[in-house]
């Protein structure tokens, strides 16, 4: 973020102020990434894509050293997928006590 970049929050504090660890995804400043030739406002927001690729990128690695380490991670399957929802059982019996919204 550039130092003179305007803060909305009244701390004068962004998010990343706050975060013990923060992933600097070096998206443009606004987000947009393509400018049209004779139209004057970029379009084509990118953080969405490069974000949720790095969160892919965060889960495979949690799930290699996991594995590393002999532990099986609780992984979900897809429901989409053959027999997603049989091995998913498990997990919601485990943690549907803890988490509400499985």
């Amino acid at each position: 973020m550039p130092a003179d970049h305007f803060i909305r929050h009244s701390s004068g504090k962004n998010l990343f102020d706050f975060a013990d660890v923060a992933i600097d995804d070096y998206n443009p400043v606004g987000d947009a990434a393509v400018e049209v030739p004779g139209f004057d406002t970029p379009i084509a927001p990118v953080s969405n894509v490069v974000d949720f690729a790095i969160a892919h990128w965060l889960e495979i690695e949690c799930v290699r050293q996991c594995v590393e380490r002999g532990v099986t991670p609780p992984v979900w399957r897809s429901a989409n997928a053959p027999g997603g929802d049989e091995f998913n059982a498990k997990y919601l019996k485990k943690y549907k006590p803890l988490i509400k919204s499985l």
